[in-house]
């Protein structure tokens, strides 16, 4: 599979080492919504098993990480109480407001919320610093700390 992947093409890695040349920095932003104070998206060109390559890379805080974990426990926990569970999608109207929930996406929020407040009292979700090089991107290698 890696093989494969564009992101140890050696013309795409002289592309991005001219892009970031360019810019002047040993990374490039990617522009996206996501991007905040706690939460980052970039590449840059490192190495890999002794070939360079280029990185698809995101760096979050451990309270958003903390509270993804905390959220996908407790939908885990709603999928495993209603038979019928399905994940709530907001949608808006014409007019940018959210539209009402169907009355069983209402009762599974609400068994959302209340489960993220006891995994938060009993503190049973912990999270901790790390790094995970993911090798099954199509292009490039996944970097996340």
């Amino acid at each position: 599979m890696l093989s494969k992947n564009k992101g140890f093409d050696p013309q795409v890695i002289q592309e991005y080492k001219e892009k970031l040349s360019k810019a002047g920095k040993n990374f490039l932003l990617i522009k996206s919504e996501n991007n905040s104070e706690e939460y980052i998206n970039f590449y840059f060109v490192g190495m890999y098993e002794g070939r360079q390559v280029v990185y698809d890379a995101v760096i979050y805080t451990l309270r958003l990480h903390h509270l993804s974990e905390v959220y996908e426990v407790a939908e885990h926990k709603a999928a495993n109480h209603f038979p019928e569970f399905k994940k709530i999608k907001y949608e808006e109207d014409e007019n940018g407001d959210l539209e009402a929930l169907d009355p069983l996406e209402e009762e599974i929020g609400l068994f959302i919320a209340e489960a993220i407040i006891e995994l938060e009292e009993e503190g049973e979700v912990k999270v901790k610093v790390h790094v995970v090089i993911v090798t099954s991107f199509e292009f490039c290698l996944g970097f996340d700390v």
